[in-house]
């Protein structure tokens, strides 16, 4: 069948994702670019139960709604979080950046039970109506694809090269600029 063939396909890129993102679920939040304001005590749980879900579906549609079911499990975690530290007081919900967002997603996605974010990806880049991806889920599904590919292609070395040459002050590559706050940040 078609769905045995693309499972085939993706079967390496798949263990591989596996092998990364079981590597860098070792790290913290901040490990992964988290402003310190986005750090979530219970480690963005419902995001990633949520997230999960994608293994138990088979619909291409439903593991789409799922992707924005996470994302805004994200959203309303921070903002149920902010709003308890107000203590009672007038809370207004805040937004959260693409920039502050994708490395919660990326912590999310290394925590989750995700086991075949490839195909999960083909399936629904291939299965959904040209409606459904140009609406919010094809936003979600965008950044969940990029979220596979950075896991997918992560390489520890390299990592620990830009953060030699960062700390050495080597600017041999406009690329690599440490943030104000601290947190590398890799440009085009």
């Amino acid at each position: 069948t078609v769905l045995s063939v693309l499972r085939g396909h993706c079967r390496d890129d798949d263990k591989k994702y596996l092998e990364n993102a079981k590597m860098l679920a070792l790290g913290s939040q901040s490990d992964f670019g988290i402003a310190s304001e986005h750090v979530m005590p219970n480690g963005w749980a419902s995001a990633i139960v949520t997230i999960s879900m994608l293994e138990r579906l088979s619909s291409p549609v439903k593991k789409l709604e799922v992707l924005v079911a996470t994302a805004r499990a994200v959203f309303s975690s921070f903002n149920e979080y902010e709003s308890s530290k107000s203590h009672g007081g007038d809370y207004k919900p805040r937004y959260m950046s693409a920039d502050d967002f994708f490395p919660i997603f990326l912590f999310v996605m290394c925590n989750s039970a995700v086991k075949h974010p490839h195909l999960n990806k083909a399936l629904m880049w291939g299965l959904c109506s040209n409606a459904q991806l140009q609406a919010e889920g094809g936003y979600y599904l965008t950044v969940y694809g990029a979220a596979v590919m950075y896991i997918t292609d992560y390489k520890p070395e390299e990592r620990k090269e830009v953060q030699h040459q960062t700390r050495q002050g080597d600017d041999s590559s406009p690329q690599q600029v440490t943030r104000s706050d601290g947190r590398l940040a890799l440009g085009c």
